[in-house]
Order: C-alpha cells, then structure tokens, then sequence
C-alpha cells in the first residue's frame, strides 16, 4: 500500500507555511496629511507604519487565515483513516481541495483596515497541492467499496 498521507501531508505543511507567512510578512503603509495653514500655506506631513502584519490584525482576522490550514488538516486527516480509499473519502477529498481554491480566489472581505486581495496568492501553493494531492491519491488507489454497502 502506497503512503496516501503523505501528498495531504506536503499541501498541509504548506498552508501552514502560507499562514505563517501572511502573519509575519513585513507590511506597511503611508499616511499622507494635508494640513493649509493660514495664509494659503499648505503643509504636507508624510509617515509611514512597517511592521508585520500581525500587527494589524486581531484575532478574527487571524482566524479566517487558518482557514486553509483547518481545510488541509481534514485532508490529511482522512487519508489516514482506515476508510481512506473509499469513495466518499475521495469526494471529501476533492471538496477539501475546491474549498481551499476558493479560499484563495476570493479575497478576504472581513479586514477592513487594508485591502487584503493579495493574501490568496500565499495559499495559492497549499490549494494547488490540495488539488495534485486528490488526483495522485485518486489513480494511485484502487477503487473500494464504502463501508455502508459493506454492510448490506
């Protein structure tokens, strides 16, 4: 028998690498004020504030980045299962995978301090491992009879 977890396993490592590097990528942004002072004198006051990104998020906001890690976790936890080659395994599967690319093709509309569209692109990696993940377990394996139809 062929290891099913460990392609789960690459896409799951991966995740976590992308959340990991969603959290601690350094980012910043430039605050420009514009102040006119008496006698038509105009004042322009730049800043900046870098940082991680961490540092602008609270703890839904980091939540909704564990999302793909969740989705990739379920992956590898049910290609380590005993039922792991049935039918329904592979649909789970398969449905795993689709929602972590959706994850990354949508952006994240729930942080409102900046535009956040650019996170998906980290997770791109983990979903498209998610995907090859499902397609080697899919035509590595035999197909077997779920476990309800074993018992009729």
């Amino acid at each position: 028998m062929k290891p099913l977890w460990l392609p789960p396993v690459i896409a799951h490592l991966l995740a976590w690498a992308a959340f990991f590097g969603v959290v601690f990528w350094p980012y910043g942004y430039s605050v420009t004020t514009i102040t006119e002072l008496p006698g038509g004198v105009v004042r322009v006051v730049s800043g900046s504030s870098p940082g991680p990104f961490k540092r602008y998020l609270g703890p839904e906001e980091v939540a909704l980045l564990l999302i793909p890690v969740a989705l990739t976790g379920l992956a590898v936890w049910l290609a380590t299962r005993q039922y792991a080659q049935s039918e329904r395994a592979k649909l789970a599967r398969w449905v795993l995978a689709a929602l972590c690319l959706g994850y990354c093709s949508v952006p994240i509309w729930f942080i409102d301090e900046v535009d956040l569209s650019f996170i998906g692109v980290f997770y791109l990696p983990a979903a498209v491992a998610s995907i090859v993940s499902v397609i080697i377990v899919n035509v590595t394996t035999k197909p077997a009879p779920d476990a309800a139809s074993e018992t009729q």
